[in-house]
């Protein structure tokens, strides 16, 4: 008995063409009932799962990996699914520069951000004037700091990527 191969389906819950580095992805496959999931990367192909699931998630995927699936059927037939090419963003290099930690009340302080095209910029975890659609290029420079209060800047780049800088304590 001849049984026909199963067509296989392999499909992604981001945008292939662009997404920011360590995204949780999620591949979901389809046309049969085990399946054998295969990242390539930099010409070295890993099985990264198997089994009856039909998904598979990961964070770790880099610029140029390809997934793909072999999918089994009930007959033992298996066939690979075409292979999706990842495009995967770098995240910024968010740094935080404060012109000076030590400041009375009511003293100028400016506070900078660098490795990203534009910045939020927190005061104790939450942007400074509440607005967190408030992405500017900087610097900034505010006068209502006090004695403990914790600065920190999310940089984003180009691609809508963004990162979290250290955080600078005021005393």
């Amino acid at each position: 008995v001849v049984h026909d191969l199963p067509t296989p389906t392999l499909s992604m819950d981001e945008d292939p063409t662009g997404f920011c580095q360590g995204t949780i992805v999620t591949f979901t496959a389809g046309g049969g009932d085990a399946y054998a999931f295969y990242r390539i990367r930099g010409g070295v192909e890993e099985l990264v799962q198997e089994g009856s699931s039909a998904t598979y998630s990961a964070t770790d995927f880099e610029d140029g990996d390809q997934v793909y699936v072999e999918v089994s059927d009930a007959n033992s037939c298996v066939a690979p699914s075409t292979a999706i090419t990842l495009t995967v963003w770098p995240l910024p290099e968010a740094v935080i520069t404060v012109s000076t930690q030590y400041a009375g009340v009511g003293d100028d302080v400016t506070i900078t951000g660098s490795g990203g095209d534009d910045y939020l910029f927190l005061v104790n975890g939450v942007p400074y004037d509440g607005d967190s659609e408030g992405w500017i290029a900087g610097p900034l420079t505010i006068s209502t700091l006090v004695d403990g209060d914790e600065l920190s800047v999310i940089a984003r780049n180009e691609f809508g990527c963004v990162a979290e800088s250290e955080t600078k304590t005021m005393t």
